[in-house]
């Protein structure tokens, strides 16, 4: 349920709420129920945004009937780091080992695991409800890919194992960024375990793509499903209206005053935005520059290098371990890292509008492109390329 329309109080009914309609709502919601504030009397009117079956409610409800929203915010943040240290301490034993092979895993994880610790804004998103789930998925994926390579397990567990993962995905992402982080890491994760020849990697890498997007795809349908046999076919037709307008179309409506503002004062108009594909391309990747902040620890300048420096510099590296080889020699674990990391970008691309107006959380797929320059760098250096040469 949500408030309909914009929701006007006074400063004593906002109380220490910034001066946001959002927070305004929030604050009048909460003022009502607890008969606080003169400038509130009643709840504002409210309305479904729309219906939907998510399971970060659920994990809410679960949290929240047992914990204070600040403990409840805490657990989540506690078991976001506890298994990003998990995954950095058992790296740390891993480089112990012997075998080269076994040597590179580990510091490939090991550069994965702080690339999510330190660009993927876990301090800020880490707690909240609606990012948390995803992030403790994705992790305990990752400390999963660890223990368990997915180039070597077999292939029955391989389906398994990207089909849950691809579950638990569509049950707790709602266009929060968990499908293109997701795919992401599940491409690196079974190419950075050991496959024995590029047939068998190809091989595993569809696999378990297929697994993870039938998963998906089902998941979704599913909750689809549900929803029009308890409320009929117009939820259904609303959801996808919803869907299309995150894809495409007129954006300038719907962007934030602050923001209108901003374009009027560097001589942009709204006209502009929504004139072409081509500008809204423009305008997005100037949002996501932006808001790469909160991937930066608030700074804009690491923020951008976080999110502009990577792409060259993987195709940097393709170079030099290309040139002057036949195609069919080329490093195939290479190719699909560069693969994996313009997945973000082609996100981005088909719900341009939604990475436009949710620029701001929509910037974390990108986190993990820091570490797969260091992964990349670790399999094509000296020591590492004839593995993946003499294949």
């Amino acid at each position: 349920m949500a408030p309909v329309g914009q929701v006007h109080i006074g400063d004593d009914g906002r109380g220490d709420f910034p001066p946001h309609p959002f927070c305004d709502a929030l604050a009048a919601m909460l003022h009502a129920q607890l008969g606080l504030g003169e400038s509130v009397s009643s709840l504002p009117e409210m309305a479904y945004y729309h219906r939907y079956i998510h399971g970060t409610v659920t994990i809410a409800a679960v949290l929240l009937s047992m914990l204070s929203f600040e403990s409840a915010s805490i657990v989540l943040l506690g078991t976001c780091y506890a298994l990003l240290a998990c995954l950095i301490i058992a790296t740390g034993f891993r480089f112990r080992s012997k075998l080269q092979s076994e040597q590179r895993r580990a510091a490939a994880f090991l550069f994965l695991g702080l690339s999510l610790s330190l660009f993927y804004a876990i301090p800020l998103f880490g707690r909240s409800l609606s990012f948390a789930p995803i992030d403790i998925v994705v992790i305990g994926f990752v400390l999963f890919g660890l223990f368990q390579p997915l180039a070597r397990v077999s292939e029955t567990k391989l389906v398994l194992s990207s089909a849950s993962f691809g579950t638990a995905i569509a049950i707790f992402d709602h266009l929060a960024g968990g499908i293109p982080i997701s795919l992401v890491t599940l491409i690196v994760l079974v190419t950075v375990g050991e496959s024995q020849d590029r047939r068998s990697l190809i091989r595993r890498l569809a696999l378990a793509l297929a697994a993870f997007l039938a998963a998906i795809v089902t998941c979704l349908a599913c909750k689809q499903l549900l929803v029009f046999a308890i409320w009929g076919l117009d939820p259904v037709t609303d959801f996808a209206n919803r869907l299309a307008k995150r894809t495409g179309g007129g954006v300038a409506e719907e962007l934030s005053d602050s923001v209108k503002h901003r374009l009027k004062e560097v001589g942009l108009s709204l006209q502009w935005l929504d004139s072409n594909f081509g500008s809204r391309i423009i305008f997005a990747g100037i949002m996501v520059i932006y808001s790469a902040f909160v991937l930066g620890w608030g700074s804009h300048v690491l923020g951008a290098v976080i999110v502009i420096l990577p792409v060259p510099l993987l195709l940097l590296l393709t170079y030099f371990a290309t040139r002057g080889r036949s195609f069919q020699n080329w490093p195939l674990e290479l190719l699909v890292m560069i693969g994996a990391a313009m997945i973000p970008f082609a996100w981005y691309l088909v719900f341009l509008n939604h990475t436009i107006l949710h620029s701001s959380f929509m910037v974390r797929p990108l986190a993990l492109s820091a570490g797969l320059v260091a992964v990349v760098w670790i399999y094509s250096s000296a020591r590492g390329a004839g593995a993946w040469i003499a294949r």
